[in-house]
């Protein structure tokens, strides 16, 4: 994206939600967005904002444009949330206990890494104990996903 790409967002942003880019801020506005979006296309970026637009009744930041437009194409979907972890996770050392061999293919990689990281401790998750324990891991695993996920290459 090119800084004048870069400026027509956010002017188009600002029109969106009827907001005034005051010549004041510009400067800075446009300093802040571009360190956030620069390495993004900008068709991605305009219909992430349009996108955006037609949901939320406020004001996308940067930060929020570049979520919905790398979510966008990304292939892997949202972390699954900590409980259905748990779930998915217990099904699959119960299925892998009953000879069962678990395709771990269509896991997703927050999944496959949590399984990596706890190794043969998983093969012992029980209670709510287990469960507690497991859920601050996964929130660890889905925190470090994320950050490579929508860092700034």
């Amino acid at each position: 994206m090119t800084k004048s790409e870069l400026e027509e967002i956010v002017i188009s942003a600002y029109s969106m939600y009827n907001q005034i880019l005051l010549d004041v801020d510009r400067k800075n506005i446009l300093r802040a967005w571009w360190e956030i979006l620069q390495d993004l296309p900008f068709g991605g970026v305009k219909q992430s904002l349009v996108d955006h637009a037609c949901i939320s009744q406020y004001m996308p930041k940067a930060g929020d444009l570049r979520r919905r437009h790398l979510d966008s194409v990304s292939t892997e979907g949202d972390p699954p949330a900590p409980l259905v972890a748990w779930s998915i996770v217990t099904r699959t050392v119960e299925d892998s206990n009953a000879g069962v061999t678990p395709d771990t293919t269509e896991l997703h990689p927050c999944i496959v890494q949590l399984i990596s990281q706890l190794g043969s401790a998983v093969y012992g998750l029980r209670n709510a104990t287990d469960q507690v324990a497991f859920m601050k891991t996964y929130e660890q695993v889905v925190s470090a996903y994320q950050q490579q996920k929508y860092k700034i290459s």
